[in-house]
């Protein structure tokens, strides 16, 4: 049914059908809408649902309805669902009309269960929504982190909408304690931050202050991490500092045995040219020695050095110790 209703009777941010806190949405054609609606006026009616006490909720029409509020008009056209509607069939609607925004990224399609949940629907229209979703599925152990995922801060899950992140990669940060994420998001600018490194970061801080049962505070201070940050270097050369700092913290034994292989192979000065590469989780018994020449004059000066005794026995000597 289609009439004219008092614009401040529509009810938008109070009503249980807003969906606009759940998600993060593209507004870059606002201003372009709104000149439409200037010039043209507003040809569409909107869409409300009408409850059994009389309240009409906005389904669809947001920009309309705040336009026409911002132009201070008294009435707007609507169309109105009657109270019988089933709730299921107003998800329905949102949802298809919502699909580009939802399917944008996995903290959107997030954002659209927890705001399903939010509303009363039950378990298996939201399974059935699920289904819809790229990358989602029915998993009631994850209805169940929604909510959690949707108490981080917004700051972070900001992040991770606009990075893209994935189901997985989204449910692997938010099992990281919320001191740790704190303080991640105050290194974002400073840092070069990709889901796997965010990841190992948060990780190994979560283990180290646990095997040295410190706060994370003192950890941070006692780490030299505020150096690092404070520093010119690029937030690339940060984000390595960090990481290297982070595997000798937690890696006490691995990184010593790292640094001595690192010192066998400086004492010998490897000529220009020649680079010796080893796996520094030492889960593989191998050495690599690579060689860069700019011409093949440089061949008989590198393959004559490549005989060296001194380098043999450093590459004997790192094959023993692996």
């Amino acid at each position: 049914m289609k009439t004219l209703l008092k614009v401040d009777s529509i009810v938008l941010e109070q009503s249980p059908f807003n969906y606009r806190p759940f998600l993060f949405l593209n507004d870059e054609e606002k201003d372009t809408i709104e000149q439409s609606f200037s010039f043209l006026g507003i040809l569409m009616p909107l869409l409300v649902y009408a409850d059994r006490n009389g309240q009409y909720h906005l389904i669809d029409g947001e920009r309309r309805l705040c336009f026409a509020r911002k132009k201070g008009l008294k009435e707007i056209k609507a169309r109105i669902l009657p109270p019988e509607t089933p709730v299921e069939a107003l998800l329905d609607y949102l949802l298809y009309q919502l699909r580009d925004e939802v399917q944008r990224s996995a903290m959107n399609g997030i954002g659209f269960i927890h705001f399903a949940v939010k509303t009363g629907i039950s378990v298996d229209w939201i399974f059935q929504s699920l289904s819809r979703l790229p990358g989602f599925r029915p998993d009631r152990r994850f209805i169940g982190e929604v909510e959690k995922i949707m108490d981080l801060p917004l700051p972070f899950r900001r992040f991770c909408h606009e990075k893209r992140y994935s189901l997985k990669q989204v449910r692997n940060l938010a099992a990281l304690p919320m001191e740790i994420i704190h303080l991640l998001m105050e290194w974002e600018d400073d840092l070069h931050l990709t889901a796997s490194v965010l990841d190992e970061i948060g990780s190994g801080l979560r283990d180290c202050i646990r095997r040295e049962k410190v706060d994370l505070e003192e950890f941070v201070k006692t780490s030299g991490f505020e150096d690092v940050i404070t520093s010119g270097l690029s937030p690339r050369e940060k984000t390595e500092e960090i990481r290297r700092i982070l595997r000798e913290r937690r890696y006490p034994v691995l990184s010593e045995a790292n640094r001595r292989i690192e010192e066998r192979f400086e004492r010998i000065n490897l000529p220009e040219g020649v680079s010796v590469r080893w796996d520094r989780t030492l889960e593989n018994r191998e050495v690599k020695v690579e060689l860069s020449m700019r011409s093949a004059d440089e061949w008989e000066r590198i393959s004559g050095l490549l005989r060296a005794e001194a380098l043999k026995r450093a590459i004997e000597e790192t094959l023993e110790e692996i």
